[in-house]
Parts: structure tokens; sequence; C-alpha cells
């Protein structure tokens, strides 16, 4: 396994395993048996079980950022289709002025 593998597995566990057990009640033994690395591996990548807990912190506030950001992204595109359409029918109103101005105008 990567040594990239390791640190995702090892947040990715231990993130679950606190949502069900708690900080206190989970060990970095379970962390590293349920991730199916060794403990060596995780203190590698983490000081101690705390730089870990920081860590899924940090790995979950991305991962809500981004999804804040992705529907940011899709509210401004909405929000430019909407002005593109009431461009296209202003243009539409004019045009309809402009048509009926020239036939209500006697020559």
């Amino acid at each position: 396994m990567a040594g990239v593998n390791k640190k995702t597995s090892s947040i990715e566990t231990a993130a679950r395993l606190f949502s069900l057990q708690g900080y206190k009640a989970t060990t970095t033994l379970q962390i590293t048996r349920e991730a199916g690395i060794t403990e060596p591996a995780v203190f590698y990548h983490f000081k101690n079980k705390n730089k870990l807990f920081s860590e899924i912190i940090k790995y979950a506030s991305a991962s809500y950022i981004n999804r804040i950001d992705a529907a940011d992204r899709h509210a401004l595109w909405l929000m430019h289709q909407q002005i593109v359409a009431l461009d296209a029918l202003a243009g539409v109103e004019a045009a309809a002025v402009a048509f009926c101005k020239s036939a209500l105008t006697t020559e």
C-alpha cells in the first residue's frame, strides 16, 4: 500500500471509528487493525492520535468547502443563465416594440 493510501486509509478509518465509538474509546491499534496497516505507518504520518484527529478536521473542512464552492459555481452559472435569458427577452421585447411602432406609423 502506498504512503498516500496509508495516510488516507488512516484518516478515513479513524473518522469512522471516532464517529461510532468516540475519540477516547478509539485506540490507534484499533484504527490500524481496521485500516489494515501497522501502527508505525500511522505514526509515520501523524505524531499522535491528536494529530490524526486534527487531520480529520482539516480533511472534512476541505471537503465541505469544496462542496460549497461547487454549489456556488452552480449558483453563479444559474444566475448567468438567467441574465442571458433576460437579455434575450429584452432583445425580443425591443424588437416587438420596434415592430409595433413601425406598424402603427402611417406614412
